[in-house]
Formats: structure tokens, sequence, C-alpha cells
């Protein structure tokens, strides 16, 4: 037994050497996680307050502080403090804003520049669709970069739109003008001058006109129908005032007769067109038989 020196005592030390203070009365007794040496104890992890890291796997493979220390600076060079966490569906609006924020959407939705495009006609743009646009990128969290992305995509989505529109339309009328021509052959031109003439002069609206003109050039159910309406008025004298179709040239003559010619089905015999092709060329060639007499001095 040490005997009284009338000096104050030494303060007691740890496994590391390092001065501990004695724990006040009733406080419990704090165990050190470091041996001598620097190394964790056996199972450290399981000696921290938070109990939910006893069970972490990670944590027992770290055999000192350097280990963990080299670990923490990785982690944070990975992912940098100054970053803002990606939210979550709980997380509430100011939390999305600042994520937003962070990944450059604009203060407000008047920020993003969309302009329409020079190929895209006026009747498919609409200012105010384009100001709710803004508003519904700027809720969603869209950048700048983002929104003339989509706008890029959506623009040529539109435009490969119309193009498919505008061809399907030429498509049908040249279906509905084949289909006429193989029907009333050399009377195509003054037939179809009679269904025009027919909407010309009994149509007072010009929109509903030109729609009406575009329905005979696609349909040739409806230009059939007007065409036979004009006829029989004009048979029985119910209308008299009906221009008749401008006379074909031989020029006119000569274009069709050539045209005929070019059809597959004209030196094919066994085509199931080649009567019909002969047909109206024979027709063709009397009336340039007649032009021609009426043509002599």
């Amino acid at each position: 037994m040490a005997e009284p020196t009338g000096q104050p005592s030494p303060p007691a030390t740890g496994t590391t050497g390092v001065p501990v203070s004695p724990p006040a009365s009733g406080e419990p007794k704090v165990e050190s996680i470091v041996n001598a040496d620097g190394t964790f104890i056996e199972n450290w992890h399981t000696k921290l307050k938070n109990e939910a890291l006893h069970k972490d796997e990670t944590l027992p493979r770290f055999k000192n502080l350097d280990d963990l220390a080299q670990s923490y600076v990785h982690v944070r060079k990975q992912v940098p403090m100054d970053k803002v966490a990606l939210p979550t569906e709980t997380s509430p609006p100011e939390i999305w804003d600042d994520f937003f924020r962070a990944k450059g959407r604009p203060d407000t939705p008047d920020e993003y520049v969309i302009e329409k495009p020079k190929d895209l006609p006026d009747e498919f743009w609409d200012d105010e669709l384009t100001k709710e646009a803004k508003s519904f990128f700027h809720k969603l969290g869209f950048n700048k970069k983002e929104v003339n992305a989509l706008m890029e995509f959506d623009n040529k989505r539109m435009l490969a739109g119309i193009k498919a529109m505008a061809d399907m339309e030429n498509r049908e009328k040249s279906e509905a003008e084949t289909v006429l021509r193989k029907k009333w052959g050399v009377d195509y031109d003054a037939k179809l001058h009679l269904a025009n003439r027919m909407i010309q002069e009994n149509v007072k609206s010009d929109e509903q006109k030109q729609k009406l003109l575009e329905k005979i050039g696609n349909d040739p159910i409806t230009a059939e129908f007007l065409a036979d309406i004009a006829g029989k008025f004009k048979e029985h004298g119910v209308i008299t005032d009906i221009e008749p179709a401008p006379s074909e040239t031989m020029s006119d003559i000569d274009r069709k007769i050539s045209e005929f010619k070019q059809n597959p089905a004209y030196m094919q015999r066994n085509h199931p067109d080649h009567k019909y092709v002969m047909d109206e060329l024979s027709k063709l060639y009397k009336q340039k038989t007649e032009l021609q007499k009426t043509a002599k001095p």
C-alpha cells in the first residue's frame, strides 16, 4: 500500500495513455473502444450509443481510426457535402424546390424560351398552350436544357404528323381522281366542271365553298353525285346558267393519249384494265379527229 506523501495523486489514465477523468458518482463507466496501439477493440461497433449501428455489417471491417477516416474522406469525394439530397415522395415542397433549383430550374416559368418552329404552320401553334406548357414544365422541375430537348423532340413529332396528314390527303385525292377518270373517261373534265359549278353557284360562304370543293377532290362519290344532279338539272332546263366546261385543245387530247399509253394495261392484253384503256383511247382519237375537222378552214 502506497504511503501518503502529501502531494495530490496523478490522474488515472486509460488504455491509450490518455488521462481519463473518473466517472462521477452514479454515472456509468465509459469503456474505450480503442486499444493502446490505435486499433479498435473487438466488436467495437456494438459499444456505440446508436443501437441501430450495432447490426451494421460494414463497420467491423474498419480495424482502426485510419481506416475509418480514409473511408469517410473517400465518400466525401464521391458525394460532396454541398450537393442537395434527392427528395422522396414524402419530402415537403420546399425540399423539392431546393432540389429543382440545384439542378438548374429557372425561378419563373417565363424564363423558358419556347419559339414556334419556322416550318410549322401558324394554325398548329397556340401561344396560350405554350404558356401553360411553361408552367407545367416549371412545376415538374425541368431546367432549360431539358425543356429545349423536349420541345425539339415534340416539334419533330408534330412536323412528321403534319407531313403524314398531307401525304394521306394527296394519296386520297389521287386515288379519287383515278376512280373518277376510270369511270368518266374522256368526260372527266366536263363532269368535274359541272360538280364545281354546282358548288360555286349555290354556296354563299367562301369557307364552306372551299371545304366542299376540297371534298369533291377527295371523294369520288360526292363529286359524281353533284355532277349527276347538275347534269339532270341542265337537261330538264331547271338551270340554264351553268357555264360549259372549257373546250379541250389538241394539246389536251394529245396529253391524255400519252398518259393512257403509259399505263401498263396498254401493252398487256391480259391486264384487267386493258379494255378500259383501249376504249378511252378510241374516244380520244375520235375527239381528236372531230377537233381537226372543225379546225380546217
